[in-house]
């Protein structure tokens, strides 16, 4: 096994004291340490979990046993309970779901998937209400994304109700969520920034008077929000003992009625944040308007061509500084999942835009994430492994499509070619690359504002060159513009 699937099987569940992960070869198993796994159980005997599953709101969910765990989640489980007997493991409550092929994290979303994040995150609760069940948390890591469809994954935080008026996910819900989201509107920035401010925590409340305007900070829905659950006014949870007196006091269908309020308060606040556009640098590129009609047509052709017939249902195209998608969709028509690799929030905020109007089938191939491709999301959390970088996480494409970007990457980036087509071929999958020669437009200005930079540091024939050296076999594939030619490399 590689050392990062060691840690990455260790350490990504470590937090939660009464349940875990197991990562497998196909499937990820939940183990129950106690009594726990009753309130899955309960879900799981009731027609609700039916109906969640088939709207893709969770993903399939089954009891099954430590004989059928394959060998490394076998492994695993021994190496983290090892002072417990054969017998008393065979006696753990195991359950497993799909294992997902893509795993994203808060940090790279755009704003609009964020939001979704957070309303799926009430959906569930409220579900879980109507059974009397509940959500101990409120991690946006609980939430992935099928394409653009959000789906809750963390089984394990699902609790029976407690007779209390504190959602124990309250706190976290406004850190993960609903901070952010206020920060968005109040800032014009991308959500992927202000979750770089604290990797796995979100944006803490305290932080917030010195991001909100003051009339945002005294409107009256935001200040009772703070206040509906939270009765020491601190945003801290309730004594212990207080807590338990009025327990004993309550009846379960008032907290059930007081928790269904306080969901559709959260909702609506959610709701009714509106996020301005972004004024970026490639925010109106995805008009193309210096490519005619037939040009877009040949890279389009391009990628269905070089896409050919993939080797599973798993497989995907890496769309590197793909801005707005648009050759990414036309991948989702033929079933093929697409993910849109660009730093340009408001970019990836049209493109997601746009697929929202596709139908569900497409949808579901194609997202877009806030991924400066030279400059990825790296490992964060205990010893780096607790979610792991964006390379880990997406290393096997079947094809990468780099389109007028290899000169920005180059010139404004200062990164030499060299170094540019290993971090491509890192990858070990084909790449379909456009190349701006030296004559065009573009480069010319891009080389007159890099003072230093040599016109022999940037060409095609340099180009070209590398990539023969380092994939092996180079196709041309001809001109997309004046200026501008495609090539295809194969490792």
């Amino acid at each position: 096994m590689a050392k990062n699937e060691a840690k990455l099987i260790n350490l990504s569940s470590f937090r939660d004291p009464d349940n875990f992960v197991l990562i497998g070869d196909d499937f990820v198993f939940r183990v129950y340490l106690g009594s726990g796994h009753k309130a899955l159980e309960t879900l799981l005997t009731s027609p609700l979990y039916a109906e969640l599953v088939s709207s893709g709101s969770i993903l399939p969910i089954a009891k099954t046993s430590y004989g059928d765990l394959d060998e490394k989640s076998k492994v695993d489980l021994i190496n983290r309970l090892p002072d417990l007997s054969p017998g008393a493991i065979a006696e753990l409550a195991i359950f497993k779901s799909p294992k997902l092929t893509l795993i994203t994290y808060p940090y790279e979303w755009t704003n609009q998937t964020l939001k979704e994040a957070a309303l799926h995150t009430l959906h569930i609760r409220e579900k879980l209400l109507s059974i009397g069940l509940d959500l101990k948390d409120a991690s946006a890591f609980n939430i992935q994304f099928q394409g653009l469809r959000p789906v809750f994954i963390d089984v394990g935080s699902i609790i029976e109700i407690s007779k209390t008026f504190v959602w124990p996910g309250y706190r976290q819900f406004f850190e993960h969520f609903l901070n952010p989201l206020l920060a968005i509107d109040r800032l014009s920035v991308d959500s992927a920034l202000i979750w770089r401010i604290n990797w796995l925590t979100g944006l803490p409340s305290k932080k917030m008077p010195s991001i909100l305007a003051f009339r945002t900070k005294v409107r009256p829905r935001y200040f009772l929000l703070n206040l509906a659950s939270l009765p020491s006014g601190r945003g801290e949870n309730v004594n212990t003992q207080t807590s338990k007196t009025r327990e004993s006091n309550l009846r379960l269908k008032d907290c059930i009625k007081f928790h269904n309020k306080l969901n559709q308060r959260l909702r609506r606040e959610v709701m009714r944040i509106k996020q301005k556009d972004l004024n970026t640098q490639w925010a109106k590129y995805g008009g193309r308007e210096h490519y005619t009609n037939a040009e877009i047509a040949l890279k389009i052709d391009s990628v269905l061509s070089s896409v050919g017939e993939f080797s599973n249902s798993n497989s995907y195209v890496l769309d590197v500084g793909g801005n707005d998608g648009k050759f990414a969709f036309p991948l989702a028509s033929k079933g093929v999942t697409s993910i849109v690799l660009d730093s340009d929030p408001q970019a990836l905020e049209n493109g997601v835009s746009w697929a929202k109007s596709l139908d569900d089938s497409m949808q579901r191939c194609i997202f877009f994430l806030n991924v400066d491709f030279l400059n990825s999301t790296p490992s964060v959390g205990l010893f780096e492994s607790e979610r792991i970088s964006f390379t880990e996480r997406f290393k096997n494409p079947e094809l990468i499509v780099c389109f007028a970007v290899i000169h920005h990457m180059v010139i404004s980036q200062s990164v030499p070619v060299r170094l540019v087509i290993e971090n491509f071929r890192r990858f070990n999958c084909p790449l379909l690359i456009e190349i701006p020669s030296e004559d065009d437009p573009k480069v010319k200005l891009l080389m007159r504002g890099k003072a230093g930079l040599q016109p022999q540091e940037y060409s095609v024939s340099q180009i070209r060159l590398e990539l023969e050296r380092q994939f092996g076999h180079v196709s041309y594939l001809g001109t997309t513009s004046t200026h501008r030619e495609l090539f295809h490399a194969t490792p």
